[in-house]
């Protein structure tokens, strides 16, 4: 109904044109999709390779796989930042 009231006030041309981008609109609701396959279904299209069974058991064998020494950085540590100061404080983004 707004669409169509759009189309009449602007002009079918005028009114595609103030369209966003469809990337833009993934990104802004990229929430609302990405642990829910049936909503990205319906939204994008979107349709998973795998289960969610096989890929829990893909994940578990590759977590079981790796190794202490293989971790390098933890993902938490990639937004903490030291500040150069002598009370020694440290600041997370």
């Amino acid at each position: 109904m707004v669409v169509q009231f759009a189309i009449k006030l602007l002009g079918p041309l005028k009114f595609a044109a103030m369209l966003p981008n469809p990337s833009f609109l993934y990104f802004y609701f990229h929430h609302w999709t990405f642990f829910n396959s049936t909503k990205s279904l319906l939204m994008l299209g979107y349709k998973p390779d795998f289960d969610f069974k096989e890929c829990v058991s893909n994940s578990v064998m590759h977590y079981r796989e790796m190794r202490k020494k293989d971790v390098r950085l933890f993902s938490w540590q990639n937004s903490i930042h030291e500040i150069p100061s002598t009370s020694g404080s440290v600041v997370v983004k």
